[in-house]
């Protein structure tokens, strides 16, 4: 049994209901943009929370779910800003989409212990949000789960997960630690872009790339240990980062477009005899960068790869380099010393130096 979907949608006057023991769901939209709802129960039974049952009750500060819930829609509870607490049982399979998106009053979590999948934007922009449990059974983080949750400070990504989502944790600028479980092998792009305090973060053994934009915009990020096994970093990877030393390890093949883009304060680094290809606006920006060598593999160097190294006094070009991008070395002022080893000469673009 149930009430027809968008039954009491939109009544703007609605502030309490009370509902027959007999239904087995909370149909689609239900109480969809009753604002001033405050109180409603559902009764024991109820197996389904449908999609946008709840969304836009921005009066609802708490709610019961029974135990028999098994499964909460997309939406469901979207935009309920004013949610405090909700209790989810382990034995609820399912959280949709955005199911509790913009609960900005809503602090804690504990994602139910039955769970194998965070779906995507699951807890995006909860903005109060302090503490977030995910139980072991989770292999999986969605896209965008946790995005924008500015103050969450700390979260535990259990060992079992093997796949974290684009911008998963993107613009959590309070948190300042993450460990990365050693059986990850993909993480998506952005997954923490813009987390401004992050100051430590742990890639396991076993990740063979850095995606896109992952660590972009982490302004207090000064250290991290590549390890061996990547092979690929790619564009933005480490952006706007606050690196002062960084060791690229031995099987990088290549360094992507704008990967340390900005990275201000990094004076040292080495890149290994594996590289193929130096991405455009790589090391863009990296003003007191002092010197840097191009290996022997290195194929091409992209246009403004090192464009405003503004303190880089010399440049060492590997044998084997057959292109060099438009404005490479442009607007490094210091450089006093260029030397390459190519018998025979590079194709050069506009405005090398």
């Amino acid at each position: 049994y149930s009430i027809g979907e968008y039954a009491f949608a939109e009544c703007s006057n609605l502030e309490s209901v009370k509902l027959p023991s007999t239904i087995e769901e909370i149909s689609v939209g239900l109480f969809f943009g009753c604002t001033k709802l405050q109180n409603v129960n559902i009764p024991y039974g109820v197996k389904l929370i449908a999609d946008r049952a709840f969304s836009w009750c921005q009066s609802l500060t708490h709610i019961d779910l029974p135990d028999s819930v098994r499964s909460i829609g997309v939406c469901a509870f979207n935009t309920c800003t004013k949610l405090e607490t909700i209790h989810l049982y382990d034995w609820i399979t399912h959280i949709g989409e955005q199911a509790f998106a913009y609960c900005n009053s809503l602090k804690s979590v504990t994602v139910p212990g039955g769970f194998t999948f965070v779906d995507a934007n699951a807890f995006a922009f909860c903005n109060n949000l302090t503490n977030i449990t995910i139980p072991d059974s989770v292999t999986e983080i969605g896209d965008g789960a946790f995005e924008s949750c500015s103050n969450l400070t700390s979260i535990t990504i259990p060992e079992g997960v093997t796949e974290i989502g684009e911008k998963a944790f993107e613009c959590c600028i309070r948190m300042t630690s993450i460990v990365i479980p050693k059986n990850v092998n993909k993480i998506g792009r952005s997954a923490f872009s813009k987390c401004e305090n992050l100051i430590s973060a742990t890639i396991p053994d076993g990740i063979t790339s850095i995606g896109n934009s992952v660590f972009e915009n982490c302004k207090s990020l000064k250290s991290i240990n590549i390890p061996y096994s990547v092979t690929t970093i790619g564009a933005d990877a480490f952006s706007l980062c606050s690196f002062t030393s960084l060791n690229i390890p031995n099987n990088i093949e290549s360094i992507g477009p704008r990967a340390f883009f900005g990275c201000d304060k990094l004076k040292n680094i080495t890149i290994p005899n594996a590289v193929t290809e130096i991405g455009e606006e790589a090391f863009d920006g990296c003003t007191i960068l002092n010197s840097v060598t191009i290996p022997n593999s290195v194929i091409n160097i992209g246009a403004m790869a090192f464009q405003g190294c503004t303190y880089m006094t010399s440049v060492v070009i590997g044998n084997n380099v057959a292109n060099i991008g438009n404005e490479a070395f442009r607007w490094c002022y210091s450089l006093t010393s260029v030397k390459c080893h190519n018998t025979t000469p590079p194709i050069l673009g506009e405005n090398i130096f």
